[in-house]
Formats: C-alpha cells, sequence, structure tokens
C-alpha cells in the first residue's frame, strides 16, 4: 500500500541504442533501431512482459546502456499501478535518448 504523505523519485537512466547510424559511436546495427522501437512501444503498451523476454543477443548489438536500469525501474513499479508518458525521443548523434516519467494511476 501507498503511503500517500511521503513523495519519493526513482530515476533510471541510460542512453537507448548507440548504434543508430554509420557515423553512431558504436557504428551502425539494424538491431539498435528495432531496440529502441521495441523499448518505446512496449512501454506504451505497458508491457513489462515483453520487455523482460528481449532477446539479449539483440540487446547486445543494439549497444545500448538502459535495459538493466529499465528493468530495475520497472521492478520497482511493479506493484503500483502507473500509466507511461512519453515525452520525447530523439537520436541527433545516432544516440537514443528516451524521456519517459510513469504517472500513478
Amino acid at each position: 500500500m501507498l503511503n500517500e504523505d511521503k513523495r519519493i523519485a526513482v530515476i533510471a537512466s541510460g542512453d537507448q541504442s548507440h548504434a543508430l547510424r554509420s557515423d553512431s559511436p558504436a557504428g551502425f546495427a539494424k538491431e539498435g533501431a528495432e531496440y529502441d522501437a521495441f523499448v518505446q512501444q512496449s512501454l506504451t503498451n505497458k508491457n513489462v512482459t515483453a520487455l523482460l523476454q528481449l532477446d539479449s543477443e539483440k540487446v547486445l548489438k543494439a549497444k545500448e546502456c538502459s535495459y538493466r536500469s529499465l528493468l530495475m525501474l520497472l521492478g520497482v513499479l511493479e506493484k503500483i499501478n502507473v500509466r507511461p508518458v512519453i515525452h520525447s525521443y530523439e537520436a541527433p548523434f545516432g544516440v537514443g535518448y528516451l524521456a519517459v516519467h510513469f504517472e500513478i494511476a
């Protein structure tokens, strides 16, 4: 049960794929854009199971640094009814940047 008179914040930080373009820090890998889109879609649909079952080889090929911290955050939120709000996604330097917050529903 949530104690509503106490406020906490949990922040999970990490970049999405580092392999979105040939001039990306990790070069290009098709798994990069696939990973970024999959994470966004899974969060939008609140499909934690899909994220947990994501192929580890695809995660490695995406050259990301957000997957583990995202799973940790989702574990913290597991028993709390939340609604994900995606604020932005951009990849100006060939690295994906996703900003999301979770509102308590």
